[in-house]
This record gives C-alpha cells, structure tokens and sequence, in this order.
C-alpha cells in the first residue's frame, strides 16, 4: 500500500459525506458527493447519492494539512463519532476541503456547498480566510485545536474549543488556592516569562506561604513535618525539571511524615521520562484535555477505530482522532436539534478527551470553560477533576 493509501486521501480537492443514518445490518452510510478526487479509508462504504432535508445540517472540515497526521485522525474520529452519536437519519452532511488553497478558491468551495457550521483544524491560529468567511456569511466557526486564538472575543460567530488560557490559567490557580489555602507554595526555578499560569499562582497567593527559591536552594532545603508543602519547579528545562524532582523525592525519603504535594505544568503529561517521578508523589497536573487510553471508555475507542480503520489512533496530545469523536458527539446533535428550530442547551458534558463547558463571551462568541486538573497518586491512582 502506497504512503498516500495509508493517510488514507490521494489527489486531494473536496469531498463531501452525507451521514444518513443506520441500515437494517446496524451499520453507517457514508455517502461521496464529489468527483473521484480524493480517497477516503478503505473501511468505510460509499453511495452515489442522498436525499438532502430541508433541516440537513451541513458541516465543513476546513483542513490545514490535508496529507498531515493531525487532519486524517481528526477526521476519521469524526466520523466515527457520527456513526456513535445515535443522530437520525439523512441529518448531517459532512464536506471535507482543503484548506491550503487560495481565499477566493476556498470561499468558491464554501459558497457552493454552502456550511452552517464550519470546523478548522489549524493549530496555528485560527485562518483568516475563514473568518472573513463567516463575518460575511454568518456561519459558525469552531476553532478545534488553536489554542491560542481570541477571535471568540469579538467575533459572535467563533467556538473556541481549547480552553483560552485566560479561564484556564485563573481556574487552576483558584483550584489550589481553596483547597490548599495554608500550604507552602515553593516555587522552584525560574520563571518561564511565558509561563501566565505561574504568575497566576503567585498573585493569588498569600505572601506569607509563599516562597521562590532556586534548585540549589531546594537542594538545601528541610521539610517541617508540621507544614504542608506545595511544591511546584517551574523551569521549562526537562533537566531542571528532573532535578527538582530528584530532590523533592529525597526531602520525602528523608522526612517521610510530611505532607507534600507537587504541581506540575501541562507539559509533563506528554514526557515519558518524568512518569516513574510522577508515579512516586502526588502531583497534580492542570491541563485543558487528557485521554486515558487505559480506562474502560478509552479501550471501546480504541478497539472501535482500530475495528473500523484497521489501526490504533497516532499517539498525539491531544490525541487527534479522539479530538474528532469527542465534538461530533458533543457538538453536532445539538447542531442538528438547533436546525429543528430548537434552542440550543450547552451543558456541561465530560467526554472521552475533552471536558465541554461552552460559555458566551460578552457580545463575541463562545470558549470552552472546561478543563482538568490531573491527580496522579504514589499509589498508581489517577484522578481527572473538572475545573469549570
């Protein structure tokens, strides 16, 4: 099989599904709209035609990088979780096009299809193609993987999905300030000028806990059995990290009736070499996704996107496929029920990957409120609190 085969496009332009619904056998029509122009997975079964609703919803995948990892596994979770979500029949019409061609060349293939809800899957920032898009048209645009856009600000047609750091950052500071209020914060290293999350902590903080030292420092330092300690190395060095953590294991060891707990940045969840520290402490982890690939849902899944694509989804953070599956299941039934004329109920929902707490921002659009704090015991326990 060919390198284009197994990313499973070839000679890639648009190519537009209709979703309509389950055959008597329990299965899935996925129907091609489009001339022969670009491939889709062998697994999955394709029709000449449809019956397009008057209600059909009609989404469009505008994708960054249409040979890339990331926008084959978002779409083939998509996909999979259009066939899980139980949506009746002939409601959804999915369009999948290239993103990387000129504006006037994109707004040609957007008019003709003509979207109510347009995905991007860029994670640089939000196109700017499509925003003029939708300020003309008045589609709704969901941001899926930039985490860095404020577009939902000032543009009531923008869904921000990855939690804005402003919300993200304040919330996880508020979570161990109530609940840890009279502990030591030692904040080691540092400080990333990035790092907004850190500074949050610290204005936060009540100056008389509070402690900046370097790693030397804490190299000399001694646990009070009487204390509660948080300990959190800020340095985005992996080394300087480590080193931390070596001696926050030996300052256990050599006070073991301490209460000591470490927070650490979002980054350590995709660093193997800090999981046998991790596992030997309570850490806990802010983060605005996480899969538990282990957990009995994240097995289905897998099990599910292998049965159907005849492999594991790629290991990614996030996980990309299951990025795909979490907002057709969350996002496109109440997109179909709003097209019945019905209003649409954003409630709070934890999914396989990402927590969804979808909120309006002033007069712009709306940005997901939800993340996660990641509680990973000494005892091999982890525990995902929601941060909302």
């Amino acid at each position: 099989m060919n390198f284009k085969k197994i990313l499973g496009f070839v000679a890639v332009a648009a190519l537009a599904f209709a979703y309509s619904g389950a055959k008597a056998q329990g299965e899935y029509e996925m129907v091609v709209e489009e001339e022969a122009t670009l491939l889709a997975p062998d697994s999955l079964d394709y029709y000449s035609s449809y019956a397009e609703t008057d209600d059909i919803l009609r989404a469009a995948v505008v994708m960054s990088d249409i040979y890339g990892k990331k926008d084959m596994e978002f779409t083939r979770g998509l996909l999979l979780g259009m066939q899980q979500s139980g949506l009746p029949a002939n409601s959804v019409s999915l369009k999948l096009i290239n993103g990387e061609i000129p504006e006037d060349s994109l707004h040609y293939e957007l008019d003709n299809f003509d979207p109510h809800v347009i995905f991007s899957t860029s994670d640089k920032e939000c196109p700017l193609p499509l925003l003029n898009y939708t300020r003309s048209h008045g589609n709704k645009l969901f941001n899926v993987f930039d985490a860095k856009g404020d577009e939902y600000l000032y543009n009531n047609n923008v869904y921000q999905l990855l939690t804005p750091s402003l919300y993200f950052n304040t919330s996880s500071a508020n979570y161990f300030l109530q609940r840890y209020p009279e502990n030591v914060l030692l904040v080691v290293g540092d400080l990333d000028p990035s790092d907004t999350l850190t500074r949050e902590l610290i204005l936060a903080w009540p100056e008389e806990y509070l402690m900046m030292i370097s790693p030397e420092d804490l190299g000399r330092f001694s646990l009070d059995d009487n204390i509660s300690y948080l300990i959190y190395p800020v340095s985005p060095s992996n080394d300087d990290v480590k080193a931390a953590l070596n001696e926050t294991l030996r300052l256990i060891g050599e006070t073991p009736t301490a209460d000591v707990r470490v927070i650490g940045r979002p980054s350590w969840i995709s660093l193997n070499d800090l999981s046998n520290h991790i596992a030997n402490m309570d850490v806990f982890i802010p983060s605005k996704i996480y899969f538990e690939p282990t957990s009995a849902a994240g097995k289905r899944f897998i099990s599910d996107y292998n049965g159907k694509y005849g492999h594991s989804p790629i290991r990614s953070f996030p996980v990309f496929a299951v990025m795909g599956y979490d907002v057709a299941q969350y996002f496109l039934p109440r997109l179909v029920d709003e097209r019945k004329g019905n209003e649409i109920n954003w409630q709070t929902r934890n999914l396989l990957q990402s927590f969804f707490d979808m909120r309006k921002s002033g007069n712009g659009g709306y940005y997901n409120n939800g993340a996660y704090i990641l509680h990973f015991t000494p005892w091999g326990f982890m525990q995902k609190d929601l941060l909302y």
